[in-house]
């Protein structure tokens, strides 16, 4: 029997006088909420009363998670700056409490440790961690709009010193557990099937000052001298300056909260955050990345009760058609690749055993892993195997006439039921949904770029489109780990007409003499995640102009017709598969291609009008944001998504400035009539695209 029980809490007495402080919140992860903070609160006072009891250790009952500190749910009911402080207050309790129990604690890191689930493995007197891939420290605060309000900030100072401790405070760092140890926030290393107990916990006592991690050379140098810290804290300001988009204030605070420790010590910095948390909690950057969250989570917690599919087929070898492979492969799926000739299908082969191999040396498979998924991905040249599939992803890309062929062959090999989904976003389900003898299983998925980095997958249906193929899908997705909106796809979809008119309006600034860098700065300093031209270069100059046409009868102009999209496919410059388009990218780096700056400069510099960096960027960030809020509302009205809750969801998963809320919430806390009033000026200044749609103008009048 447990000496302590709670719904999410326990205490179990190990023997030899040590107590197991077990947390266990529901689900995949352990959340941290006011409950289970209360819990713990709890557990720990009975703890500090019982004489018998020498040593207190903290370990989690998931294999994969330590804890992942507070959950968006936990968050939802605070809507005021008293409610942020009592919550703050309350985990600062218990984390003092963890530091001032009478036993040593030692937190056992088993999986993720993030959040506040860190700031309560800092509160303990020692740290041991699982020395296996699933195992990270690091703080998520900024990811919701806050900062760490438990402690943490002093205490990660203590540890880690002040330049890593601004590394992971501000610069979102993630630590491994053989990081962690080097960087002094883990005391010890275990094997994940060791049966031998850690030292700190044979040898247990106290933490004292002698106890505290040896410092490097160079933080020996910088920190223990005030003009050093101060050098570090600019550097810091610096870099946040270049990199924090305006409005988002949490970043700020938490760089007064560390300069308040250093000049004034601990308990001055807890206060200054602890009512920093009411301005930060209750400010549209923290609601509107909260809703995110909840929005996020819901529709994943949707996702994840389809059923999913487990034989795949792709045809073709191109990088988001390997990157899906080998991902079904991990998954636990039976993939059979299928590619025209033995030369490209080997070439192929050679890639995925690559990219599988990385995946070994980076530690995060282990060899009897990578021979399984290896084993599960079956080439070939013909249609062996295809009789047993139950979603065929067509990846291919060529002539249409081939393509049709294609399609038909393709068909007369698959099981009735089997479900047949295009990602390529360029070519209409209109266009070959006829061709099938069962159109409705035919459906669309659109991957937004970066390739396998986007959380996103949108799922384009036709009309004639099942129920049974959107569900397929949209498991498939799911079970990768991403997030499906379903979007009509005869109105060009979602994405591509929201993204595709900033990028339309984008060429109309470079041919107005806007240099690229500029506009790029400006989305940057908007929020946006990814500067439009950077999309541009990810997904593909070509690609750009093949769905050009599909777009244009909706955007009401064609990008493959400007003068900007024909010198770079004249030049072959065509973005990230050749190397180069608005920038040249060498591995994961990227630098701006000073030979389209200079053509540009001799093109369309001359139509510029003069103006201040200052009046450039609310330029900038009025023409491009103000066509794609209108294009969104353009979409809900044309009925491509079901509410404006889907596409703010989709933008902003894609890239969309999250702190701002999306697309339409932008528009709903800027205001409907000031949204139409500045459409209206643009328009006046720079013609009919601009004009206010319907949809948005009838909410103006609500």
């Amino acid at each position: 029997m447990a000496f302590f029980q709670a719904q999410h809490v326990w205490v179990e007495e190990a023997g030899d006088g040590v107590a197991t402080l077990v947390l266990d919140a529901p689900g995949k992860a352990n959340h941290l909420n006011r409950t289970v903070l209360e819990e713990l609160d709890q557990a720990l006072i009975r703890i500090e009363a019982e004489p018998r009891f020498q040593l207190c250790v903290l370990s989690s009952k998931k294999t994969s998670s330590f804890c992942h500190g507070a959950a968006a749910a936990a968050f939802k009911d605070l809507q005021t700056p008293d409610a942020w402080e009592a919550f703050s207050a309350l985990g600062q309790r218990v984390c003092d409490r963890l530091t001032q129990l009478r036993t040593p604690t030692v937190a056992l890191i088993a999986g993720a440790c993030l959040g506040g689930g860190l700031e309560l493995a800092l509160a303990c007197d020692w740290r041991v961690a699982v020395d296996k891939p699933v195992t990270q420290l690091g703080f998520t605060e900024l990811e919701w709009g806050l900062a760490p309000s438990w402690g943490g900030i002093g205490r990660i100072l203590h540890l880690a010193g002040l330049e890593r401790g601004l590394h992971m405070l501000l610069g979102d760092k993630k630590l491994s557990a053989r990081e962690a140890q080097r960087w002094g926030l883990v005391d010890e290393l275990v094997k994940a099937d060791s049966s031998e107990p850690p030292l700190c916990v044979r040898q247990a006592r106290k933490r004292t000052a002698a106890d505290r991690p040896r410092r490097t050379w160079r933080q020996r140098l910088l920190e223990s001298i005030p003009w050093g810290r101060r050098l570090m804290l600019r550097a810091a300001e610096r870099v946040l300056r270049r990199r924090v988009p305006d409005d988002m204030p949490a970043p700020w605070e938490l760089l007064a909260a560390i300069r308040v420790h250093i000049q004034h010590g601990d308990a001055a910095a807890k206060e200054h955050v602890h009512a920093a948390m009411g301005r930060l909690g209750t400010s549209a950057a923290c609601r509107n990345l909260l809703r995110l969250k909840l929005l996020h989570e819901e529709r994943r917690a949707a996702d994840a009760a389809l059923p999913r599919p487990k034989n795949i087929g792709i045809l073709g070898a191109t990088p988001l058609a390997l990157h899906l492979a080998t991902q079904a492969a991990v998954k636990g799926c039976h993939v059979v690749l299928r590619e025209k000739d033995e030369l490209t299908l080997g070439m192929a082969s050679l890639r995925l055993v690559k990219t599988l191999q990385d995946e070994v040396t980076h530690g995060a498979m282990t060899e009897e892993m990578f021979k399984s998924n290896v084993n599960r991905i079956r080439p070939t040249v013909s249609w062996k195997g295809f009789d047993e599939l139950e979603l065929v992803i067509d990846a291919t890309h060529g002539a249409v006439e081939a393509e049709q062929r294609l399609l038909r062959e393709l068909e007369s090999q698959v099981p009735p039921e089997a479900v047949i989904a295009c990602v390529r976003p360029w070519r209409a389900l209109a266009g070959w949904q006829p061709l099938l003898h069962q159109p409705g299983r035919a459906v669309g998925m659109h991957f937004p770029p970066p390739v396998g980095r986007s959380p996103l997958v949108e799922v384009l249906a036709a009309p004639a489109t099942s129920e049974h193929a959107i569900r397929c899908v949209r498991g498939f997705a799911a079970m990768l780990g991403k997030t499906t909106v379903v979007a009509q796809e005869p109105s060009g979809g979602l994405v591509q007409r929201v993204v595709g008119a900033g990028i339309n309006e984008a060429l109309h600034l470079l041919h107005e003499g806007h240099p690229p860098e500029r506009l790029e700065h400006a989305m940057h300093r908007f929020g946006m995640v990814y500067g439009l031209l950077e999309l541009v270069d990810w997904l593909g100059v070509d690609e750009i102009v093949l769905s050009a046409d599909r777009l244009s009868s909706a955007l009401g102009e064609s990008a493959a017709e400007h003068p900007v999209v024909q010198h770079l496919i004249e030049q072959r410059w065509l973005g990230v598969k050749s190397g180069i388009g608005f920038y040249r990218h060498r591995g994961s780096t990227q630098t701006p291609n000073r030979a389209l700056s200079r053509w540009l400069r001799r093109s369309f510099a001359q139509k510029m009008t003069p103006m201040s960096a200052a009046e450039h960027q609310k330029h900038v960030q009025m023409r491009l944001i103000g066509r794609m809020v209108n294009e969104a509302f353009r979409c809900l009205g044309d009925g491509v998504v079901s509410s404006s809750v889907e596409i703010d969801l989709a933008l902003m998963l894609v890239g969309w400035a999250p702190h701002r809320g999306g697309p339409c919430r932008y528009a709903e806390q800027t205001g409907y009539a000031a949204t139409v009033e500045m459409l209206e000026q643009l328009a006046q200044r720079h013609g009919p695209r601009y004009a206010a749609c319907s949809t948005l103008r009838r909410m103006s009048n609500s």
